[in-house]
């Protein structure tokens, strides 16, 4: 986070802000996205993701994993 000057992330409840996020408390943000698959038969035909939130996509990219690993876009 300092490398990227940013001093809190809002990842407690109603989006309160915390210094020194825990791995734990970075899960919990993650813990209710969810992934849908369509399927005919056996065949895939479509995923959907929940949408993901600011502080999620700022998380994301401090742990320089990209939001299209959560169906969002850049």
């Amino acid at each position: 986070m300092a490398a990227h000057q940013i001093d809190s992330l809002p990842i407690y409840p109603e989006g309160r802000s915390c210094k020194a996020p825990t791995t734990g408390k970075i899960l919990v943000l993650f813990a209710n996205l969810r992934r849908h698959r369509l399927l005919d038969g056996d065949q895939h035909v479509k995923t959907f993701w929940d949408p993901i939130t600011e502080a999620q996509r700022t998380v994301l990219h401090l742990l320089d994993v990209p939001v299209s690993q959560f169906g969002a876009e850049s």
